[in-house]
């Protein structure tokens, strides 16, 4: 198994159209071909600058890429059997996707399982057991986070609350001064299909999945609001098909610190 530089598998996305996710607790999707893990979702449209070589995103992609299949890297980070693809090359009808005109998509995964929150012995059979697995999953949910300059005046209550929180737990609350670099978790009806994004995660390579590369989700950071994607566009179920390995490789911590 190759060794791999942690740092460089991390990725923070430029800002891109949030056009579906999945990532608060009780939104973990269930598919057929793992009925018990529980999966978290984001899909990206970007912009050419998003994918450029100089982006973070691309350079973890091409890193892990290159080690584990260095004479056809590029084929696992663009194009139709890439992570990073145009419309045309996936096999979506292209007119119930006018928002991607022009732009590349990039899914993004957090997949929970058993193993990954310590039940590998759950019986989802028993009402108790089932619930001490949902309670786990919605617990690993990445959320959507906001800067506070970037909720302006409403934030300074949340913050206020943030601080309690924080004072509770033993940890230093944020100063006055500092209010503005405040990280506020949002909730579901602040966030849309047509927000813009940035998303921190982690590109990695599996073996068990046909060798393929792919991407961990970490965090979800809010950036601004867009026009609402009309309902029933698209199928989130259908439109998330690459799914994370069973054990959750996303990155520990907050990658966004010092990024607007």
């Amino acid at each position: 198994m190759n060794q791999l530089d942690r740092e460089k598998t991390e990725f923070v996305t430029d800002v891109a159209l949030g056009a579906w996710m999945a990532v608060f607790p009780g939104q973990a999707k269930t598919f057929e071909n793992d009925p018990v893990a529980r999966t978290y979702s984001v899909e990206l449209g970007m912009d050419a600058s998003g994918v450029e070589p100089n982006t973070s995103l691309v350079q973890a992609l091409s890193y892990v890429a290159q080690a584990y299949d260095p004479q056809a890297w590029k084929r696992h980070v663009f194009g139709t059997a890439g992570k990073i693809k145009m419309l045309h090359e996936t096999r979506r009808d292209i007119a119930k996707y006018p928002y991607y005109q022009g732009k590349y998509i990039v899914s993004i995964n957090l997949k929970v399982s058993p193993k990954s929150v310590g039940m590998e012995n759950v019986n989802l059979a028993d009402p108790a057991q089932r619930q001490r697995y949902e309670q786990a999953v919605n617990s690993r949910a990445p959320g959507v986070w906001a800067f506070a300059k970037t909720l302006g005046a409403a934030a300074v209550p949340r913050i206020e609350a943030l601080n309690e929180e924080r004072r509770l737990r033993g940890e230093t609350p944020y100063r006055e001064a500092d209010y503005d670099r405040a990280l506020i978790p949002l909730s579901p009806h602040e966030v849309w299909p047509g927000c813009f994004v940035r998303v921190s995660g982690r590109a990695y390579w599996s073996p068990k999945n046909a060798n393929k590369l792919n991407l961990a989700l970490s965090k979800v950071l809010f950036v601004r609001t867009g026009p609402r994607l009309v309902a029933g566009e698209s199928s989130p179920d259908q439109d998330f098909g690459e799914f994370a390995p069973s054990e959750e490789l996303a990155p520990a911590g907050n990658l966004f610190s010092g990024v607007i």
